[in-house]
Protein backbone atom coordinates (compact mmCIF):
# COMPACT_ATOMS: atom_id res chain seq x y z
CA UNK A 1 0.00 0.00 0.00
CA UNK A 2 1.62 3.70 -1.33
CA UNK A 3 1.93 5.67 1.81
CA UNK A 4 1.40 9.51 1.52
CA UNK A 5 1.78 12.43 3.17
CA UNK A 6 -0.24 15.46 2.78
CA UNK A 7 1.52 18.95 4.16
CA UNK A 8 -0.57 20.46 6.59
CA UNK A 9 0.39 24.31 6.48
CA UNK A 10 -3.05 25.25 7.27
CA UNK A 11 -4.13 25.85 3.22
CA UNK A 12 -6.67 24.19 1.19
CA UNK A 13 -8.95 21.37 1.81
CA UNK A 14 -6.62 18.54 2.89
CA UNK A 15 -9.97 16.55 4.66
CA UNK A 16 -10.99 15.99 0.96
CA UNK A 17 -7.55 14.96 -0.69
CA UNK A 18 -7.27 12.70 2.16
CA UNK A 19 -10.35 10.88 1.42
CA UNK A 20 -10.40 10.98 -2.25
CA UNK A 21 -6.39 9.12 -1.96
CA UNK A 22 -7.94 6.87 0.69
CA UNK A 23 -10.38 6.10 -1.28
CA UNK A 24 -8.04 4.76 -3.97
CA UNK A 25 -6.29 2.45 -1.79
CA UNK A 26 -3.29 5.11 -0.03
CA UNK A 27 -2.65 5.18 3.25
CA UNK A 28 -2.56 9.18 4.17
CA UNK A 29 -0.98 11.08 6.78
CA UNK A 30 -1.30 15.28 7.18
CA UNK A 31 1.32 16.40 8.74
CA UNK A 32 3.69 19.44 9.24
CA UNK A 33 6.19 17.08 11.40
CA UNK A 34 9.94 17.08 10.06
CA UNK A 35 10.75 13.36 10.75
CA UNK A 36 7.19 12.71 8.99
CA UNK A 37 7.81 14.72 5.84
CA UNK A 38 11.62 14.02 5.56
CA UNK A 39 10.81 10.10 5.62
CA UNK A 40 8.04 9.79 3.52
CA UNK A 41 7.94 8.25 0.26
CA UNK A 42 5.21 10.10 -1.42
CA UNK A 43 4.12 13.72 -0.34
CA UNK A 44 1.64 16.12 -1.54
CA UNK A 45 1.71 19.53 -1.61
CA UNK A 46 -1.90 21.20 -1.73
CA UNK A 47 -2.45 24.89 -1.53
CA UNK A 48 -5.02 27.71 -2.41
CA UNK A 49 -5.21 31.72 -2.43
CA UNK A 50 -1.68 34.00 -2.67
CA UNK A 51 1.72 32.60 -3.13
CA UNK A 52 3.34 35.59 -1.25
CA UNK A 53 1.39 34.73 1.83
CA UNK A 54 1.27 30.61 1.35
CA UNK A 55 5.18 31.13 0.34
CA UNK A 56 5.75 32.80 3.85
CA UNK A 57 4.10 30.32 6.03
CA UNK A 58 5.97 27.42 4.33
CA UNK A 59 8.95 29.45 5.56
CA UNK A 60 8.10 30.32 8.68
CA UNK A 61 7.15 26.84 9.62
CA UNK A 62 10.38 25.69 7.86
CA UNK A 63 8.79 23.35 5.66
CA UNK A 64 10.75 24.32 2.39
CA UNK A 65 13.70 22.67 4.23
CA UNK A 66 12.10 19.75 5.15
CA UNK A 67 10.74 19.12 1.41
CA UNK A 68 14.15 19.71 -0.25
CA UNK A 69 15.74 17.08 2.37
CA UNK A 70 12.95 14.78 1.16
CA UNK A 71 13.39 15.54 -2.68
CA UNK A 72 17.26 14.82 -1.97
CA UNK A 73 16.36 11.93 -0.61
CA UNK A 74 14.38 10.44 -3.87
CA UNK A 75 11.26 11.05 -2.47
CA UNK A 76 8.21 11.62 -5.23
CA UNK A 77 6.61 15.10 -4.05
CA UNK A 78 3.07 16.51 -5.64
CA UNK A 79 1.68 20.20 -5.80
CA UNK A 80 -1.41 20.39 -6.60
CA UNK A 81 -3.01 24.37 -7.62
CA UNK A 82 -1.11 26.74 -5.58
CA UNK A 83 1.09 23.89 -4.44
CA UNK A 84 2.68 23.25 -8.04
CA UNK A 85 3.74 26.68 -8.09
CA UNK A 86 5.31 26.79 -4.85
CA UNK A 87 7.87 25.00 -6.26
CA UNK A 88 8.88 28.17 -8.04
CA UNK A 89 11.10 30.95 -7.16
CA UNK A 90 7.60 33.39 -7.71
CA UNK A 91 4.35 33.18 -8.45
CA UNK A 92 3.30 31.82 -12.03
CA UNK A 93 1.46 35.16 -12.64
CA UNK A 94 4.92 36.94 -12.17
CA UNK A 95 6.51 34.54 -14.81
CA UNK A 96 3.35 35.13 -17.29
CA UNK A 97 4.01 38.50 -17.45
CA UNK A 98 7.86 38.02 -17.82
CA UNK A 99 7.45 35.24 -20.46
CA UNK A 100 5.40 37.56 -22.42
CA UNK A 101 7.87 40.78 -22.08
CA UNK A 102 9.87 37.64 -23.31
CA UNK A 103 8.08 36.83 -26.32
CA UNK A 104 7.54 40.85 -27.84
CA UNK A 105 11.36 41.11 -27.31
CA UNK A 106 12.07 37.94 -29.74
CA UNK A 107 9.52 38.46 -32.83
CA UNK A 108 11.58 38.78 -35.88
CA UNK A 109 14.90 37.26 -34.39
CA UNK A 110 16.67 34.30 -35.70
CA UNK A 111 16.52 30.96 -33.58
CA UNK A 112 20.22 31.27 -32.58
CA UNK A 113 19.40 35.27 -31.16
CA UNK A 114 16.28 33.30 -29.31
CA UNK A 115 18.40 30.92 -27.93
CA UNK A 116 20.87 33.67 -26.59
CA UNK A 117 17.87 35.37 -25.03
CA UNK A 118 16.80 32.31 -23.05
CA UNK A 119 20.37 32.60 -21.56
CA UNK A 120 18.99 35.43 -19.69
CA UNK A 121 16.04 33.80 -18.22
CA UNK A 122 15.30 31.85 -15.19
CA UNK A 123 15.43 28.23 -14.97
CA UNK A 124 11.30 28.91 -13.86
CA UNK A 125 10.71 31.08 -16.82
CA UNK A 126 12.89 28.56 -19.48
CA UNK A 127 10.41 25.60 -17.92
CA UNK A 128 7.49 27.92 -18.17
CA UNK A 129 8.20 28.76 -21.89
CA UNK A 130 8.78 25.29 -22.73
CA UNK A 131 5.25 23.90 -21.32
CA UNK A 132 3.62 26.60 -23.61
CA UNK A 133 5.27 25.89 -26.52
CA UNK A 134 3.94 22.03 -25.91
CA UNK A 135 0.53 22.86 -25.46
CA UNK A 136 -1.68 21.94 -28.67
CA UNK A 137 -4.57 24.45 -28.16
CA UNK A 138 -7.36 22.21 -29.76
CA UNK A 139 -7.81 18.27 -29.51
CA UNK A 140 -10.46 16.21 -31.37
CA UNK A 141 -12.96 13.29 -30.63
CA UNK A 142 -14.92 10.48 -32.62
CA UNK A 143 -18.21 10.31 -32.90
CA UNK A 144 -20.87 8.72 -34.89
CA UNK A 145 -23.20 10.78 -37.34
CA UNK A 146 -25.94 9.02 -39.64
CA UNK A 147 -23.90 5.81 -39.09
CA UNK A 148 -20.86 6.96 -39.71
CA UNK A 149 -17.73 7.58 -37.40
CA UNK A 150 -16.24 11.28 -37.75
CA UNK A 151 -13.88 13.15 -36.16
CA UNK A 152 -15.08 16.54 -34.33
CA UNK A 153 -12.40 19.49 -33.16
CA UNK A 154 -12.65 20.39 -29.53
CA UNK A 155 -11.41 23.59 -28.29
CA UNK A 156 -8.75 22.48 -24.94
CA UNK A 157 -9.48 24.94 -21.68
CA UNK A 158 -6.11 26.33 -20.53
CA UNK A 159 -6.10 23.39 -17.56
CA UNK A 160 -6.33 20.58 -20.57
CA UNK A 161 -3.86 22.34 -22.31
CA UNK A 162 -1.77 22.05 -20.42
CA UNK A 163 -2.43 18.43 -18.72
CA UNK A 164 -2.03 17.39 -22.19
CA UNK A 165 1.36 19.16 -22.61
CA UNK A 166 3.00 17.24 -19.51
CA UNK A 167 1.31 14.19 -20.17
CA UNK A 168 3.51 14.10 -23.67
CA UNK A 169 6.26 15.47 -22.28
CA UNK A 170 6.69 12.70 -19.57
CA UNK A 171 5.55 9.77 -22.09
CA UNK A 172 8.12 10.93 -24.58
CA UNK A 173 10.94 11.08 -21.81
CA UNK A 174 10.61 7.27 -21.53
CA UNK A 175 12.57 4.33 -22.09
CA UNK A 176 15.26 6.02 -24.17
CA UNK A 177 18.27 3.30 -24.36
CA UNK A 178 21.12 4.72 -22.28
CA UNK A 179 19.46 7.78 -21.00
CA UNK A 180 18.00 8.64 -17.93
CA UNK A 181 14.57 10.01 -17.37
CA UNK A 182 16.30 13.54 -16.30
CA UNK A 183 18.19 13.72 -19.50
CA UNK A 184 14.99 12.78 -21.87
CA UNK A 185 12.97 15.18 -20.15
CA UNK A 186 15.81 18.07 -20.29
CA UNK A 187 15.83 16.84 -24.21
CA UNK A 188 11.98 17.06 -24.83
CA UNK A 189 12.20 20.39 -22.99
CA UNK A 190 15.04 21.99 -25.55
CA UNK A 191 12.88 20.96 -28.26
CA UNK A 192 9.93 22.65 -27.29
CA UNK A 193 12.31 25.87 -26.95
CA UNK A 194 13.23 25.25 -30.51
CA UNK A 195 10.18 23.67 -31.87
CA UNK A 196 11.58 20.47 -32.62
CA UNK A 197 11.18 16.86 -30.96
CA UNK A 198 8.52 14.24 -29.86
CA UNK A 199 6.23 16.79 -28.16
CA UNK A 200 6.52 19.38 -30.90
CA UNK A 201 5.44 17.10 -33.74
CA UNK A 202 2.79 15.51 -31.74
CA UNK A 203 1.12 19.00 -31.06
CA UNK A 204 1.69 19.46 -34.69
CA UNK A 205 0.09 16.47 -36.20
CA UNK A 206 -3.36 17.29 -33.65
CA UNK A 207 -3.23 20.21 -34.96
CA UNK A 208 -3.17 19.32 -38.83
CA UNK A 209 -5.67 16.34 -37.70
CA UNK A 210 -8.08 19.24 -36.04
CA UNK A 211 -7.71 21.24 -39.27
CA UNK A 212 -8.35 18.17 -41.92
CA UNK A 213 -11.65 17.99 -39.88
CA UNK A 214 -13.30 21.03 -39.33
CA UNK A 215 -15.72 20.79 -41.58
CA UNK A 216 -17.57 18.95 -38.58
CA UNK A 217 -16.92 21.33 -35.85
CA UNK A 218 -20.64 22.81 -36.13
Amino acid sequence: MTKVTIIDYGVGNLLSLKMSLEFLGAEVVISRDERVIENSSHIILPGVGAFPKAMEIIKGLNLDKHLIRAKNKGTFILGICLGMQLFFDESLELLKERIQRYNASTDGRSKSENLYSLATLTKDEIFIIALRKAQPWITTTSLRRGGKKVIIPEILTPSQQESIAIRWLILNSRNISGKSMAECLAGEFFGCLTNQGKTINQREQLHKLAEANRAWAN
